[in-house]
């Protein structure tokens, strides 16, 4: 699990050249893992919320262009 402003590597968003993007993580959410239509309590509701998606800003190195997405926690590896 990654934490708020670590800088990660965006290995998911590799270029041609074989270069990588590095950012900064200013964004996290917790998303239910499937989609239920019913739940016998609340907390069975709270506990399906397991994966993580987090919100990275970065400077694309090919186009040098600041931009912000959303990355699940297969997609970065830390710096």
């Amino acid at each position: 699990m990654f934490k708020m402003k670590q800088k990660v590597k965006i290995i998911s968003n590799q270029k041609i050249d074989g270069r990588f993007n590095y950012g900064m993580i200013i964004g996290l959410e917790l998303l239910p893992y499937g989609i239920y239509l019913a739940h016998n309590s609340e907390q069975s509701w709270l506990r399906s919320f397991t994966q993580y998606r987090y919100k990275v800003a970065y400077v694309d190195c090919f186009t040098n262009r600041g931009n912000t997405e959303w990355f699940y926690e297969h997609e970065l590896e830390k710096k």
